[in-house]
């Protein structure tokens, strides 16, 4: 239990002990550790949620380690995290529910800690890069855009060369990247580098969602530069996708966009038709 730093689940428990196919086990050791005081219950999370006492954790920890257990546990939270992050079947990353991003926020610490790992000698980099890609949600919507710079970039470091499993990867970095260094108050050459590679890498593997974002973050890096007159087809683009779109967030946002754009361009009667 010690891997976890922001506290666990049942279901996180049991995937790092793997000692058994049956949850019974576990369920009885939280509960001695519950009754001996090493562990703490956190009742306002669904389904309940463990923690041990920080000293105790750090304690623990440190026991693993000489035990020669600790990468074989840390492997098996990090493919956890990687499996509840991307499951099956799963709405793109772009697009969470909101339920979703405060149930991952809640894993913020492990998350680090097992990204810190997946980069370390003995981690597993590619689970790395598609947690740090999978993550991106709770990254921006939580204004965590230093952090993200820096795992995002640390992870297109790492990023192969390998069109068939890569690209999709390299697409939700790049689009994230482009939004957070626009976020973080970046130069404007390089948060506009940033958003063109990103369309690029969106309309190369044809996936309408990003290139909505990586055209969204383009046409900021233009207007709010000034550059108006290269911003004005971005703004037509995304609002021809927008509309293809049938969620209205979509539709609202390409009518904000497209509003934006004749307000800041000096068309302030235009911007208010179309927002």
């Amino acid at each position: 239990m010690s891997v976890f730093p922001a506290g666990f689940t049942l279901a996180a428990a049991t995937a790092v002990v793997r000692e058994t196919d049956h949850a019974a086990p576990i369920v009885d050791g939280v509960a001695s550790l519950v009754c001996k005081s090493l562990l703490t219950l956190d009742a306002s999370a669904q389904g309940g949620r463990w923690r041990l006492l920080e000293t105790i954790r750090a304690y623990a920890f440190e026991k693993l380690r000489e035990s020669g257990d600790a990468d074989c546990v840390l492997q098996r939270q990090a493919v956890f995290f990687r499996d509840l992050l991307i499951p099956a079947g799963a709405m793109s990353p772009l697009e969470p529910t909101t339920d979703s991003v405060i149930r991952y926020h809640r894993e913020i610490d492990n998350i680090r800690a097992t990204l810190d790992w997946c980069f370390s000698p003995a981690g597993e980099t590619p689970i790395g890069i598609a947690i740090t890609a999978a993550f991106l949600p709770v990254w921006l919507r939580f204004a965590l855009g230093t952090e993200f710079r820096r795992r995002a970039e640390n992870a297109l470091a790492h990023l192969g060369d390998h069109p068939t499993t890569d690209a999709p990867l390299r697409m939700l970095l790049s689009v994230g990247l482009g939004i957070t260094l626009i976020q973080i108050g970046a130069p404007r050459g390089e948060a506009l580098a940033m958003a063109t590679e990103s369309l690029r890498f969106a309309e190369a593997l044809g996936d309408p969602l990003s290139r909505m974002y990586a055209l969204w973050a383009l046409w900021v890096a233009h207007a709010y530069s000034g550059n108006y007159r290269a911003s004005e087809p971005v703004a037509e683009k995304f609002c021809h996708l927008a509309g293809r779109k049938r969620r209205s967030g979509p539709r609202l946002s390409g009518r904000s966009v497209h509003g934006g754009f004749g307000t800041l361009s000096g068309q302030p009667a235009e911007g208010a038709r179309a927002s």
